[in-house]
């Protein structure tokens, strides 16, 4: 398994099945695939528009956590009614690392429970 495979592992997306990318500051929003074929695991980005986006820009925006994989339907915000929200990753360190999701409303900064998973966040912020 190479690096590419096992940052799509930690992040938790599928090889050769198309991500959204969302950035939590800026709200942009882009598509993204782990291609594995017979040369090997690579990263490819799909603009929206006519922008030019580096994936390596990308690669280390989900490594540090900064971009987050927008890959599941949420609800809209109880507060405010913005539909952009996004699972976020959020990393702490105690002694150790532990990574943590929420979900979060970039209009009003309202946020869910934090869980382990994305699946919980996602659960916790759907069932309100």
């Amino acid at each position: 398994m190479n690096i590419l495979e096992q940052v799509a592992k930690w992040i938790g997306v599928e090889l050769n099945k198309p991500f959204r990318v969302y950035d939590g500051l800026t709200g942009y929003v882009t598509t993204a695939v782990f291609k594995l074929d017979r040369d090997g695991c690579q990263l490819q980005v799909i603009p929206e528009d006519n922008d030019f986006i580096d994936p390596y820009a990308i690669l280390y925006g989900l490594i540090r956590g900064d971009l987050v994989p927008k890959t599941r339907m949420l609800d809209d915000c109880p507060f405010c009614g913005c539909q952009d929200v996004s699972v976020q990753r959020m990393r702490f360190i105690r002694g150790q690392t532990q990574i943590m999701y929420t979900v979060y409303c970039p209009d009003c900064r309202a946020h869910g429970p934090l869980e382990e998973t994305e699946d919980a966040a996602a659960d916790g912020w759907n069932e309100k």
